[in-house]
């Protein structure tokens, strides 16, 4: 058996370590959520500089499937952000709070303002 093989079922990875399936979720369940995550931002950042679709998943090394999949959930993803804007918060604390660089953040703020609001909230 691999040391590093993902393709790994919970089951055989706690056969092989004495615990049980459930033991084995629980113990990943954290870096698995975080993995996710991860890659949901790089897929959201990717898109946001104007990256198609095709080319994410090749730089990504993701199946278009997998990528498919983070399209959803690219849509909910800023909403916190988005709300802690709104709510008076500056995109520098809305950036270190949610682990985005501060142009992404900038993209959700901006959209929909005419360039005149874009200078103004830029303060250019």
């Amino acid at each position: 058996m691999s040391r590093r093989n993902p393709k790994l079922t919970s089951a055989e990875i706690g056969k092989a370590i004495g615990r049980s399936s459930q033991a084995v979720d629980t113990y990943v369940s954290d870096l698995r959520a975080v993995i996710q995550l991860d890659l949901t931002r790089k897929v959201l950042r990717m898109d946001r500089i104007g990256i198609p679709r095709e080319k994410i998943s090749d730089r990504l090394r993701q199946m278009r499937d997998v990528i498919r999949a983070y399209w959803a959930k690219m849509a909910i993803l800023p909403n916190r952000p988005n709300a802690d804007l709104e709510r008076g918060f500056t995109v520098t604390q809305v950036a270190e709070k949610h682990g985005w660089t501060e142009p992404i953040v900038w993209s959700p703020a901006l959209k929909g303002k005419d360039d005149l609001e874009r200078l103004n909230r830029l303060k250019w």
